[in-house]
C-alpha cells in the first residue's frame, strides 16, 4: 500500500474527485443592500440573523464555520467577533467575497 491511493483503500476503485463544494446560499445575498452595514462593520450576529431569517439555522451555521451551536447563538444575540482570524475563517466557510467584509487588497468593484 502506498500513500495516494484513498480511492482503492476505500474500495470504490475510482479517483476521489476533487470538486469544490456549491455554495450553500445564492452568492447574490452578499450583495443585497440591507446586509452591506453588517458585512462591512463586520457584525456577524446580524449576517447570522439574516441566514436565520432564510432558514439557514444556527446548528447548520456551525457545521460551516466549524463553531458551536452555542457559539453562533452567543453571536447571533450580541457577542461580538473581535478577532481577525475567526472572522477571516467565517468568512471563508460561508463564501463570502473578502472584499465585501474589507479584508482584501481589492474594493468590492475589484480595484
Amino acid at each position: 500500500m502506498s500513500y495516494g491511493h484513498a480511492d482503492r483503500i476505500a474500495g470504490t476503485g475510482q479517483p476521489t474527485p476533487s470538486k469544490k463544494p456549491a455554495p450553500f446560499v445564492d452568492p447574490a445575498l452578499w450583495s443585497r443592500p440591507d446586509l452591506q452595514p453588517a458585512l462591512h462593520t463586520h457584525d456577524v450576529g446580524a449576517l447570522f440573523r439574516v441566514l436565520g431569517e432564510l432558514g439557514i439555522g444556527q446548528r447548520r451555521i456551525a457545521e460551516l464555520i466549524g463553531r458551536s451551536q452555542s457559539r453562533v447563538s452567543e453571536i447571533t444575540h450580541g457577542r461580538p467577533v473581535s478577532s481577525y482570524g475567526v472572522l477571516a475563517e467565517i468568512v471563508a466557510a460561508l463564501g463570502i467575497p473578502s472584499e465585501r467584509v474589507g479584508l482584501s487588497w481589492w474594493g468590492s468593484d475589484g480595484h
